[in-house]
């Protein structure tokens, strides 16, 4: 591709070489994915303040940050105060193999090195080797010197104390860095730098982010610090390191800490005040073979914590010289799964749990039980050497099924096909032939999948003892034709019954259209039921799938004094008349389906249910996240009124989906006191929102910033506020003297919690002071680029310092900068004008005292001289033809006063600035001197008025020049053996094509081409004399507007084939 001057030459004989590197490309495939996938579990974990991205998985705002150029046009930079800066990036074409950042710019100090989220801070960093940092600065923000591939050495200021997220990312000749006095590292800073070998948290550090070194795969060694008190997940995911001495000062170590460190072969753990150890946290470790300080952990081991260490054999106490010593109150599923541990010893303060398959396969042969402990699920299940079991009887409170399965241990337990312990059935023999089977006077507990698909069993004979039957404990025996309950007040799992010839046998024990086990379970209802349904007294659990399909019934209640205690996944499935249930208030257990379960939530196709209440002692079987909730009504389209009383039923964690998102009304009860972090995150068409004075705190992302609950709301000034919590900012509402030219400049007040998104999805430039009284705020609070400006030492100052955000003290800005406080029930406050002295950002327009204009009506009288006012007048935004393309303006019409001219003015504010752009006798006015993106206000006036009594303006009309492009049209003609590409509109400053050409990459689009300029050029595609072509292409124009590239869509596509063109 080549470009004379006037045209673009596009030669299709270049391409003929191409299939060849698009066959190579394809055999890499598979390794790209691999690439991609490490890429995107790095990507995917950051954002947080200092960038644009996700926090916590929701996305943030871009920033709004205005840039300026250097006078020696080497920099842009973003001016912070009359004497401090942030370079945002060199301009320069070719770097020198060492770049020194300069102290001062312009005559202003350099502070920070930052992108904000924007462009590469480098416009090309080939041959960067060496950088030094000079001592003004105090922070490297976000991707500063991302995917620098030969910088080999960077020397830090002494006054750098953070390096921002993905800040040497990519960095893949960086060997060695000496973090100096950095007290910040953050998420993915120094991911895949895969020459790096030592790193020194160096006394100084305290804080590293998700992913900091994420397969840094030659970093070997890492010497810790007691003041870190914070580390990310994943933080050391899939480097080299051999070993580990972890000082830091944590109570946790994060999920995916270690996660695939190959080479790992022992960690020391010295943390007197660690309470848990990650999900994943050693995960694939295979080399790991010694643990030590594990008996310091108080809280739990999370799920997959040692899983696939194979070679862990030693897990030494750090007290005593013991080994083995476990006191943790939980130990997750899988925790050891497959270890080579041999001996353990169980010891918590409470009651141990240990979760289903912690240590199934493990290479145990003894367990010492010194505490209370409930087993679940296949815990020990096919520990082959697993023989002794100390003081197990003694500290046993209850088991999952299967928990000692193909164990030598549970091997000597049977007697008479049956294991067991305590008074419990916990096991049964494979090859026992049961028959007829009257369980022992001496159980009286029968555990979960005790007898699961066993093909001998065919009666049972419950003794009056048997006070309880685990989930599934007979599902499957389809030989089970007889079973005798000695007592109604047995408590029946879940699926206690299924598969069995004898459940499918109780025809005759309908009741009014109900089927009922022991008077206990409701298993089954009738389809023929309709209109209400009164559930017995008795009835403690509705089995799964019991109302399924039964789409007569409209309501459900329950008889006075109900007993009902479980409800069961699937329980009202697809009852898609029911209109109403009225649960008991008492303790409820709802089921909620595990991740990778087929089965759907309770409410599952409940169409018609219009509101639902959820009483205080309700509960889910485990906690609820935001996702959960969601599908607990998933397709209950009609849900619009929600009650909740039960704290239990407040979600908390993020989701991937939305949350309840069709509940327009959301009722919270005096025992809610609080709304935790992502609650209702996603329920955008929430209305309003009731709560007691007991609700005090509002967690992080709580709220959609863009519901109508919030853009309707009429409470002061925009300040969204519960109790003293900041949830949301209503732009709307926002006094006209904050947010004038698109800058919001606010003394924040009143509030002593700011939530995560309150202010991270408004497009302005935000500078905000925030008062000392705020005690928190949450991650991604405010959009990236935000200035804060806070006292020293407060709460903010330490906030902005620790997530990025550029910050000054009100001195910087001057004490009369803010004009207005703002916050919850607080009134507009004047304050005195800026002086000159006062240190104000060129970025930020001084506020003036706004002069009220009224528009008088037409034909009104004033001093005796009749006046002329112009009313109907209103602003929309079109597209017209410029020099060279179509470009963006804006079109004011107004309604005809009298014969005369009109007189229009603009401003960049409502209130004042307005000045004269044009005279003009027709009654409407294109304005092609305006930029994209920009606010804009219009008057008008009738201009044949005197100097004694002038016309009045009319009220403002506010604008916005559209951001988008206008799509591109283009014509496709024949020139000799070449074809001519013209575009007929268009509007921008460069442009971007794509090719298919017959034969090539599959038919895929390709070779995507920019060029900057005149997009008026005409495109000459040229062939072979002689030969044919077949292709297509598209185009799309692009421009910038403030910094940021703004894109058409994709043209329509034009074709040529075989003599045939077609546009």
């Amino acid at each position: 591709m080549t470009e004379n001057g006037k045209d673009i030459i596009i030669d299709i004989t270049d391409y003929t070489g191409m299939e060849k590197v698009m066959k190579i490309r394809k055999h890499y495939r598979n390794k790209f994915w691999i690439w991609a996938l490490t890429v995107a579990l790095v990507i995917g974990s950051l954002g947080g303040a200092g960038g644009a991205g996700r926090v916590n998985g929701i996305p943030t705002a871009k920033a709004a940050v205005t840039m300026l150029q250097s006078s020696d046009g080497q920099w842009k930079y973003r001016k912070l105060t009359e004497d401090k800066l942030v370079l945002t990036k060199y301009l320069g074409e070719k770097v020198e193999n060492t770049v020194n950042i300069p102290q001062t710019v312009d005559g202003m100090t350099v502070m920070a090195l930052d992108t904000y989220g924007e462009d590469d801070f480098w416009q090309s960093s080939a041959g960067l080797q060496s950088v030094v940092i000079p001592d003004s600065v105090t922070r490297i923000g976000e991707a500063v010197f991302q995917n620098c591939r030969d910088l080999q050495r960077v020397t830090l200021g002494n006054a750098v104390k953070r390096l921002g997220t993905s800040a040497f990312s990519g960095c893949i000749s960086l060997d060695s860095i000496d973090l100096k006095n950095a007290e910040y590292i953050g998420a993915n800073a120094f991911a895949m730098c895969s020459s790096l070998t030592e790193i020194d948290m160096n006394g100084s550090v305290k804080s590293v982010g998700a992913y900091a070194f994420v397969n840094c795969n030659n970093l070997v060694k890492v010497t810790d610090s007691a003041n870190v008190v914070h580390y990310g997940e994943g933080v050391f995911f899939g480097t080299g390191i051999k070993n580990m001495k972890l000082c830091a000062s944590i109570t946790k170590l994060p999920d995916m800490m270690f996660q695939d460190c190959a080479s790992l072969e022992s960690v020391e753990l010295v943390s007197s005040d660690l309470q848990e150890v990650g999900e994943f946290a050693f995960m694939d470790c295979t080399s790991l073979t010694t643990v030590t300080g594990l008996d310091r952990v108080t809280k739990k081991i999370g799920k997959y914590a040692f899983c696939g260490c194979t070679g862990l054999g030693t897990l030494a106490d750090a007290q005593d010289g013991l080994v083995g010593t476990l006191i943790s109150e939980k130990i997750g599923e899988f925790a050891f799964y497959e270890t080579a541990i041999t001996e353990l010893t169980l010891q918590s303060a409470g009651v141990m749990t240990i979760d289903p398959y912690a240590f199934q396969k493990s290479a145990l042969t003894k367990v010492h039980f010194l505490s209370p402990v409930n087993i679940g699920d296949e815990a020990f299940a096919d520990c082959t050497n697993l023989v002794t079991l100390e003081a197990l009887e003694e500290c046993y409170q209850k088991s999952g099924s299967h928990s000692f399965r193909n164990t030598p241990w549970v091997t000597q337990k049977y007697e008479n096909g049956l294991a067991i312990l305590d008074h419990a059935i916990v096991d049964t023999q494979d090859d026992y032939s049961f028959g007829n089977l009257t369980i022992p006077e001496s159980v009286n507990r029968i555990t979960d999948c005790a007898f699961q698909d066993n093909t001998t069993l065919t009666s049972v004979v419950m003794p009056d003892g048997v006070t309880q039957i685990g989930d599934e404990a007979f599902e499957g025996c389809d030989l089970l034709v007889q079973v005798e309950f000695a007592d109604t007040d047995t408590e029946i799992g879940k699926r206690a019954f299924d598969g069995t010839k004898w459940l499918a046998d109780l025809t005759d024990k309908w009741d009014s259209g109900l089927l009922i086990i022991n008077d206990t379970v409701l298993v089954d209802c009738s389809t023929d039921m309709a209109g209400e349904v009164v559930i017995p007294q008795k009835v403690r659990r509705i089995e799964e799938n019991a109302f399924a399909h039964c789409r007569n019934i409209t309501s459900i209640s329950f008889a006075e004094g109900s007993l009902l205690h479980n409800v069961d996944e699937q329980a009202f499935y697809n009852c898609t008349s029911l209109e109403s249930i009225a649960f008991p208030d008492r303790e409820i257990c709802v089921e909620i389906p595990d991740e990778d379960s087929e089965n759907k939530s309770v409410f599952y196709g409940c169409s018609a249910l219009q509101q639902l209440t959820i009483p205080e002692e309700m509960e889910p079987s485990r906690s609820l996240t935001a996702d959960m909730l969601g599908n607990l009504f998933e397709k209950c389209d009609s849900l619009k009124t929600l009650t909740i009383h039960s704290n239990a039923f407040m979600p908390e964690g993020k989701g991937k989906k939305s949350t309840v998102c069709g509940v327009e009304n959301i009722i919270l009860g005096e025992k809610i006191t609080g709304v935790p972090d992502y609650a209702f995150s996603e329920c955008s068409s929430l209305k309003t929102l009731q709560y007691s004075e007991n609700l005090t705190q509002i967690g992080d992302y709580a709220f959609d910033s863009n519901c109508e609950w919030v853009t309707n709301s009429s409470e002061s000034q925009g300040c969204i506020s519960v109790s003293d919590t900041l949830a949301a900012v209503n732009e709307d509402k926002l006094p006209e003297q904050i947010r004038e030219e698109n800058i919001w400049n606010l003394y924040l007040y009143g509030v002593t919690r700011i939530s995560s998104g309150a202010f991270g999805s408004e497009e302005a430039e935000c500078i905000i002071r925030i008062s000392v009284d705020v005690i928190y705020i949450g991650p991604g609070a405010f959009k990236p680029g935000t200035l804060i400006v806070a006292e020293p030492g407060s709460y903010a100052a330490k906030w902005a310092e620790e997530n990025g955000y550029d910050w000054v003290t009100p001195k910087d800005m001057g004490s009369s900068y803010f004009p207005f406080y703002w916050g919850p029930d607080r009134m507009q406050t004047p304050s005195p004008e800026p002086t000159a002295s006062a240190a104000v950002p060129t970025s930020v327009p001084q506020t003036s005292t706004p002069v009220q204009e009224t528009a008088l009506p037409q034909g009104t009288t004033v001093a005796g001289i009749k006046t002329v006012a112009v009313s109907g007048v209103k602003v929309s935004d079109c597209k017209v033809m410029g020099k060279k393309a179509y470009i963006s303006a804006l079109r004011i019409t107004w309604k005809k006063a009298e014969e005369g001219e009109y007189l229009i003015y603009r401003s960049t504010q409502k209130r004042t600035g307005y000045v004269l752009i044009k005279s003009t006798s027709a009654t409407n006015y294109v304005d092609r001197q305006v930029k994209k993106g920009n606010v804009y206000f219009y008057k008008v006036k009738a201009g044949n008025d005197s100097l004694e009594q002038p016309n009045p303006l009319s009220a403002p009309v506010r604008a916005v020049v559209a951001r988008k492009l206008m799509k591109p049209e283009m014509a496709l003609t024949e020139k000799g053996t070449n074809y001519v590409i013209s575009l007929k509109k268009a509007e921008g400053t460069r442009y971007e094509f794509q090719l298919k050409l017959k034969g090539f990459h599959g038919g895929k689009w390709f070779s995507r081409k920019r060029y900057q300029g005149n997009i008026r050029k005409k495109i000459i595609m040229k062939r072979n004399s002689g030969g044919t072509a077949q292709f297509r292409m598209r185009i799309r124009t692009s421009m910038k507007v403030k910094g940021k590239w703004q894109k058409s869509s994709w043209s329509k596509t034009v074709s040529y084939s075989s003599g045939k063109k077609n546009a």
